[in-house]
């Protein structure tokens, strides 16, 4: 397991002409690293729209959580030529975060890119800020915040909460891999012979493996931070309930006290073609 777990709404809600903010200020605001509120957000609604939507915007028992997806069409627009100090990407990220994903192949400033953009809409007051990432591929927030990020294709998610002790993690995945059932690798054999126990009438047995992988992903993330080591499929059993709750059962192999962990939430939801979790873990919780 590996750290990673329609409502259209465009970035910002007005359109403001270039006469309020120019590309002179933009590329000004950009080399002083000044990220101002207005600037980001009429940028957003006036020059990228074409290029990204807000596909959700949702508060989960673990967060806020917003969904961005990139316009596939566009996508050698929105991943070439980041060299060129006119490029959008400039006004949207930290150049820290320019500076960085530069340095990575296209698919990766593709993710990169996607799950920024998410986690800056979620974050909203800190977009000043960079968001990097850890020796563990974990993404670095502003002090007081914790979150994470997951991308499937295009659509990138983000969850953050403002917390100094409890951590979280967010997954999206796809009802339906369009390869063979994972299910013997992701699952337990109880896991298996439990699928189809759900009991939701429009979400199949393969379904319901995509949705326990996906549960898993974000548990995952959320205890990561605490473990700080490899958690593998075999370790972990995960109940999801009708009513959008899961419950996980722990059997790791490491040197790990269940008291560590504390206390662990997990949720989901069907979103179109989608499932999206959540967890969160409190050590200090019981």
């Amino acid at each position: 397991m590996k750290p990673q777990s329609k409502l259209l709404v465009l970035f910002g809600t007005t359109m403001l002409s270039r006469a309020h903010i120019t590309m002179s200020n933009l590329k000004q605001s950009t080399m002083n690293r000044s990220y101002l509120r207005a600037e980001f957000s009429t940028y957003m609604s006036s020059t990228k729209q074409k290029y990204i939507e807000t596909i959700f915007d949702v508060e989960l028992p673990e967060g806020r959580c917003v969904g961005v997806q990139l316009n596939e069409s566009d996508e050698d627009q929105i991943l070439q030529n980041w060299s060129d100090p006119d490029h959008w990407v400039h006004t949207s990220l930290h150049p820290e975060e320019v500076r960085f994903s530069m340095q990575h192949t296209i698919a990766m400033r593709k993710s990169f890119l996607i799950g920024r953009l998410a986690m800056r809409a979620s974050l909203q007051d800190c977009v000043h800020k960079p968001c990097l990432k850890d020796g563990k591929g974990r993404p670095i927030l502003p002090k007081g915040y914790v979150g994470s990020i997951s991308h499937k294709g295009s659509v990138g998610v983000a969850l953050t909460r403002n917390s100094d002790n409890i951590t979280v993690g967010v997954d999206i995945e796809r009802h339906l891999p369009k390869k063979r059932s994972i299910a013997r690798k992701v699952l337990t054999e109880s896991e298996r012979n439990d699928l189809g126990s759900l009991g939701v009438e429009n979400i199949s047995a393969d379904e319901e493996v995509m949705l326990r992988f996906s549960l898993k992903e974000a548990i995952y993330k959320a205890v990561h931070p605490i473990v700080n080591h490899f958690v593998g499929f075999q370790e972990a059993e995960v109940i999801p309930f009708v009513n959008g709750t899961a419950v996980v059962h722990w059997n790791l192999k490491r040197n790990t006290s269940l008291d560590q962990l504390g206390t662990v939430t997990a949720h989901w939801k069907k979103m179109d073609e989608y499932f999206l979790t959540s967890a969160s873990c409190n050590p200090n919780g019981k």
